[in-house]
């Protein structure tokens, strides 16, 4: 079984776990990737964690997410905002 690094010729990647995937922290790592992006190369944005679908906004919990949804929806990384590049009409969803 080829792994996704033959199968998506990926030449790069970066994993965030526990305390480095807080809301700051995934924002800043996706802005420097976007940064160094260039027409043709792609994305692959993996997330294996909780999300929440607020007002048809998907959000991703981070590490400083707080529980409660529905007071705290602002510490819930809104995916689309994550998305927005110069690239954005680029972009599947």
């Amino acid at each position: 079984m080829k792994c996704e690094r033959e199968v998506f010729c990926v030449s790069e990647h970066t994993l965030l776990m526990d305390s480095d995937a807080t809301m700051l922290h995934i924002h800043t790592v996706v802005e420097s990737i976007f940064e160094k992006m260039q027409e043709g190369d792609r994305l692959f944005f993996y997330f294996a964690g909780h999300r929440v679908s607020f007002y048809n906004e998907p959000r991703l919990s981070c590490y400083d997410s707080k529980e409660n949804v529905l007071s705290n929806i602002m510490t819930w990384y809104n995916i689309y905002e994550l998305m927005k590049t110069p690239f954005s009409e680029l972009c599947i969803y």
